[in-house]
């Protein structure tokens, strides 16, 4: 008899250490699900991936506060639609997990110059990780670059006279 006691004692203390790391397992796992970012900086047109660790994209309901500055897809891909502050929430298992998001838009260096003939200056966008493509609404005026560089191609009084004398108009 006290044999059996000590074989069924031994038995209820495996299965008790058992089930203490089966249930430190469970909710160790519960308490490391994290998004992959809490806060992302975007500029208009660029995407990220969100991701919830440990769990397959298709198990997470993904929303955004403000669907006209961030849209967001079933799988977590953001776009950055236009400038501006939102937050995305992934859902899962009733849990909310929020990454902030903030879209910037680009922005010229300089967006007024005046430049003599032969001069030059190097224009920029800022807050932008994108490319370019620059040219001139008037080459009579300024020549551009592909790289961004300007140059004044007539002298103002010249300017000046060849609009009164009508032989180019403000807006050829």
């Amino acid at each position: 008899m006290k044999k059996m006691k000590k074989k069924v004692l031994g038995l209820l203390a495996f299965l008790l250490i058992c089930i203490s790391i089966y249930e430190g397992s469970v909710y160790t796992q519960a308490a490391t699900l994290k998004l992959n970012h809490t806060s992302v900086v975007l500029f208009v047109g660029e995407t990220a991936k969100l991701t919830l660790n440990k769990v397959a994209s298709g198990q997470v309901r993904w929303s955004t506060n403000n669907s006209s500055i961030v849209s967001v897809s079933k799988k977590g891909k953001i776009t950055a639609l236009k400038r501006g502050k939102t937050t995305i929430v992934a859902k899962y298992k009733n849990k909310a997990y929020m990454c902030k998001v903030n879209v910037k838009s680009a922005k010229l260096s300089a967006t007024k110059l005046t430049l003599r003939v032969g001069q030059g200056y190097a224009l920029d966008i800022v807050n932008s990780k994108g490319k370019c493509t620059w040219n001139s609404m008037n080459t009579v005026i300024a020549e551009i670059n592909s790289n961004g560089y300007i140059k004044g191609t007539i002298e103002l009084n010249l300017l000046k006279e060849a609009l009164e004398k009508n032989v180019i108009t403000e807006n050829s």
